[in-house]
């Protein structure tokens, strides 16, 4: 019949002892933490719950008796145990309780009870005649609900059925940091080209059902990442949102996915921070900024130098440096004797296409270098980035090549009488003593001889390999007369040891020099002459002739009449030129 609002707040405090609050229009419950705040505000609206006919009625069994309706609530508090799950009574109950007092004039006992949709949240103990005890049922979550709205009832029993004196009782939930963030707005994975300059590259949200300062979330990278991710990303909180921002370039070639997790946290400046991770997938997306990698290419090879045209000789082969892109490959023979080799540009085959020759003047000692070139060819049809590599055809010999001299023919002299071993001194120029073969090994490797010399020389050395210098040498000096022999022919062979048994031969002429090794004689051994006593002077009376075996002036030519001797010379003049 009467209306009076009393307030009951809980708050997050430190643990209190129990105390009776005073009776007040307005009155405030203060709780120990557990966990969980709630704000209880309790109006007393002092009323007969229902159509309010059964106030003053009495029951009929009870007739002879007036029934006093039970006077309004004396609502009196106390705090007992925690509040939340360490503080539950027994029977789940939770221990925060409102003491209820009640009066009946005619001293009945009073029943005390909660009605409406949300009784259920709390549980109401008698504890006596008059009084009761008001519990939370189960712990709040101000999430779900920031306000409960409880009818608590007062009944002797005699009111009649759902007729009650009632107190409203309004529950406000306080909140507490007991949600953690949660990303909505998260891209899974971000592709970016490598060498992209640094900015944002993804923006991503974050909620949190509490309030204030508890449901402000900011962002950041989360900590113990790798050193290369925190050097090349970096978070941001901007309009209440995060920002993944790229801080270097990136290389596709050095790393193509990096794993970023960033870090959403709530605000609390007190106790626990709560905080979410999530995983921002970085891709690195490439561009042609890397010539062709060889991935097959044989540094030497080797093929006899007898291959029929167009044989293969090598392959080569080479991918775009730029993995995620893979342009096409085209190859050309960009250095070295194009004309002996060539190769296909999309396979990189390398074939001979001339006949080849390992003795040839375009190879160095047997081999052939080729510079081989592979090209991108970009998605536009233009050309792209381009690298070289030297590779060394080594050509296999086979026994092609037959000894040959360096002169077809040869001209020397010797001195008559020369010692054994003494060489002839070839004459001219172009006689130049040098055999050679450019066959390799056995095939390569030959003798030399002299024929139809009569044994009179020898030639050293007398095998060679691939080429060899030259003598020919007195064998027999006795056979080398001037007198005798003046010029020797015979011939020089060279011939390889092989079972082919090629062989070159070359013409040997040889002059032999005259010595004066032979003395003059006269024709006659004694020469008589008659002469008139009376001859005059200046007559021929006689004519002295010798010769010389001897050649040019040491011969015959060169015979002077030195001295003529006897009783009469004095009177005898002797013509040293004529005898």
């Amino acid at each position: 019949t009467s209306t009076r609002d009393l307030l009951f707040r809980l708050q997050n405090r430190p643990s209190l002892s129990p105390d009776w609050l005073r009776r007040t229009k307005t009155q405030h419950l203060q709780v120990p933490t557990c966990g969980w705040e709630c704000i209880a505000i309790a109006k007393a609206n002092l009323k007969i719950h229902g159509d309010g006919s059964h106030r003053k009625d009495i029951s009929e069994d009870r007739s002879s008796v007036v029934n006093k309706a039970p006077r309004e609530m004396e609502p009196q508090h106390r705090l007992e145990g925690n509040v939340g799950r360490k503080g539950r009574k027994a029977g789940g109950m939770v221990g925060v309780n409102i003491r209820l007092r009640g009066d009946d004039p005619d001293g009945d006992v009073l029943i005390f009870g909660a009605l409406g949709p949300e009784a259920g949240l709390v549980t109401v103990e008698n504890t006596g005649d008059n009084e009761a005890e008001v519990y939370l049922a189960r712990e709040l979550d101000h999430e779900t609900g920031t306000e409960h709205q409880i009818l608590l009832s007062l009944t002797d029993g005699h009111l009649g059925q759902d007729n009650y004196i009632t107190h409203s009782l309004l529950i406000l939930v306080e909140d507490t940091n007991d949600n953690i963030p949660v990303f909505t707005e998260l891209p899974p994975s971000v592709v970016i080209q490598e060498h992209q300059h640094p900015g944002v590259i993804a923006q991503f949200r974050a909620t949190d059902r509490d309030s204030g300062a508890f449901g402000q979330v900011v962002y950041q990278l989360a900590p113990n990442q790798d050193a290369e991710i925190l050097d090349h990303f970096s978070v941001s909180t901007v309009k209440s949102g995060g920002v993944l921002m790229l801080e270097s370039e990136l290389d596709f070639e050095v790393k193509r996915l990096y794993q970023v997790v960033v870090e959403a946290l709530d605000r609390a400046s007190l106790g626990e921070v709560n905080t979410a991770q999530a995983t921002i997938l970085v891709e690195v997306s490439d561009i042609p900024d890397q010539p062709p990698e060889w991935v097959s290419v044989a540094a030497v090879t080797r093929i006899p130098e007898d291959v029929p045209l167009f044989s293969p000789v090598l392959q080569v082969k080479a991918v775009d440096g730029d993995r995620g892109i893979k342009n096409d490959i085209k190859y050309s023979i960009t250095g070295g004797p194009e004309h002996l080799f060539g190769i296909n540009e999309d396979t990189g085959l390398v074939y001979s296409k001339a006949m080849i020759d390992r003795e040839s003047a375009d190879a160095r000692n047997g081999a052939f270098i080729l510079e081989i070139t592979a090209m991108e060819v970009v998605k536009t049809g233009g050309k792209g980035l381009s690298i070289s590599t030297e590779v060394t055809v080594i050509i296999e010999d086979v026994n092609d090549e037959i000894p040959k001299f360096k002169s077809e023919s040869y001209v020397a002299e010797i001195s008559e009488n020369a010692q054994k071993n003494t060489p002839v001194t070839f004459l001219g120029q172009n006689m130049i003593p040098e055999v050679f073969d450019h066959d390799q090994g056995t095939n390569g490797t030959f003798k030399l001889f002299l024929e139809g010399d009569d044994n009179m020389f020898e030639v050293t050395p007398s095998m060679g390999i691939n080429d060899a210098t030259f003598m020919i040498r007195v064998k027999d000096q006795n056979r080398i007369d001037f007198e005798q022999t003046k010029v020797i022919n015979f011939t020089i062979v060279a011939k390889e040891v092989s079972k082919k048994g090629e062989e070159t031969r070359a013409s040997v002429t040889i002059y032999v020099r005259d010595q004066n090794d032979n003395p003059p004689q006269f024709l006659a051994k004694k020469y008589e002459v008659t002469i008139p006593e009376n001859i005059k002077a200046g007559a021929i009376i006689a004519k002295i002739k010798a010769d010389d075996k001897d050649s040019g002036y040491f011969g015959t030519e060169g015979i002077r009449y030195t001295a003529i001797t006897g009783p009469i010379s004095s009177a005898l003049v002797l013509d040293n030129l004529t005898g």
